[in-house]
């Protein structure tokens, strides 16, 4: 072999190994160029992203506080529903301590009529009827007559029926 073969062998290898690193070098442009543009769209799409993320964290935000709001207003409901029931109760408790008071009053009228008819029985000369003594008429709370005398009989020891 001579200089020049060695000089021409040479230079083959060098424009393949220029003609290699210039396919490298264009791989590598290829590969930042498609990096940088991946940035750029992340980018824009980064905003987008942001601003998805803000909308799913608002519509958290919002769903708990309507569960909030249902929930103290389900409360409130309830707490109304208590006291209605509780007005309801007295309004029933004052009509049967109305009624309790009532026939505690004609327990005791009747009592009293008894006691007095038992003592009259000893004293016969004075004969008093018992209807004279049962002219009271009671009324409920709607105004009705709860009570009225039927017929009383007149003897040792007085009967009296009542109509109810």
């Amino acid at each position: 072999k001579t200089h020049w073969d060695h000089v021409l062998e040479e230079m083959v290898w060098l424009s393949k190994d220029f003609e290699s690193e210039r396919k490298w070098k264009l791989a590598q442009a290829k590969k930042v160029s498609l990096k940088a543009s991946k940035g750029m769209l992340d980018q824009a799409t980064r905003g987008e992203k942001k601003m998805k993320e803000e909308e799913q964290r608002l519509r958290k935000v919002a769903l708990n506080i309507s569960k909030d709001v249902k929930k103290f207003w389900t409360k409130i409901e309830k707490l109304v529903l208590y006291k209605h029931q509780m007005e309801l109760d007295e309004k029933k408790k004052k009509a049967l301590d109305k009624q309790l008071e009532f026939l505690l009053g004609q327990t005791e009228r009747y009592s009293t009529m008894l006691a007095e008819n038992l003592v009259d029985a000893h004293t016969p000369a004075e004969k008093i009827s018992a209807e004279h003594h049962m002219s009271i008429q009671c009324k409920d709370i709607d105004g009705d007559i709860i009570n009225e005398p039927k017929e009383a009989n007149v003897g040792g020891l007085r009967d009296v029926t009542l109509k109810l």
